[in-house]
């Protein structure tokens, strides 16, 4: 579906009218909606409800998450062994304090 690329609020709502009337079949095509308008203006309050709606799919994926687990494959295929083994690396001392997965606030940025 076409829409104007600078209407975020209409490619969300149409994207929350995509889910609405038939997720199963819409899923896909209301998923990259959302993530343009993420994609637009991370940091804006419309952001933050796309992927709120992202999170709340029928399949019980979250959606933000396969995407950001997707990204992190996308990355590591591109990366030499050496670079490879450092982030790993890194990952393994930062997981072993334990991850806050249910404190939205606390992120964690690999250096790379």
């Amino acid at each position: 579906m076409a829409v104007a690329p600078d209407e975020l609020i209409t490619t969300f709502n149409l994207a929350r009218a995509l889910l609405e009337l038939d997720p199963g079949k819409q899923l896909d095509e209301a998923d990259r909606l959302l993530l343009r308008v993420i994609e637009a203006q991370p940091y804006m309050e419309l952001a933050a409800k796309a992927q709120d709606l992202r999170a709340v799919q029928p399949d019980g994926l979250r959606q933000d998450g396969v995407s950001y687990c997707l990204l992190a494959l996308q990355l590591f295929e591109g990366l030499d062994q050496q670079h490879f083994m450092a982030v790993l690396s890194e990952e393994v001392a930062v997981g072993q304090g334990g991850l806050q997965i249910n404190e939205p606030d606390i992120s964690r940025t690999l250096a790379r």
